[in-house]
């Protein structure tokens, strides 16, 4: 890690917005790849203000799921690669 580091401190602004873009790109495809492996039902933690939130899984969108929370009658959009499997 500390290599890369280096090299990102070594490089121009240009190189710097290139790298930007490769790492977006990265992170929707990881996004999308999480999504697919929900279903609706799955229990599942996140993290929410500090505290593991248990709830279920109501719907998978393409990046996000929805979570009913197991305690309440709340329902949270969850980013897919922020959601852990089991309560």
């Amino acid at each position: 890690m500390k290599q890369i580091i280096n090299e990102i401190n070594k490089m121009n602004s240009a190189e710097i917005n290139e790298l930007i873009g490769v790492i977006k790109s990265r992170r929707r495809v990881l996004g999308a790849e999480a999504a697919k492996s929900f279903v609706k039902g799955d229990k599942v933690t996140f993290e929410n203000n500090g505290r593991t939130e248990p709830g279920v899984v109501f719907k998978v969108k393409r990046k996000y799921i929805e979570v009913d929370l197991v305690n309440s009658n709340l329902r949270y959009n969850v980013p897919a690669t922020m959601l852990t499997r089991g309560v």
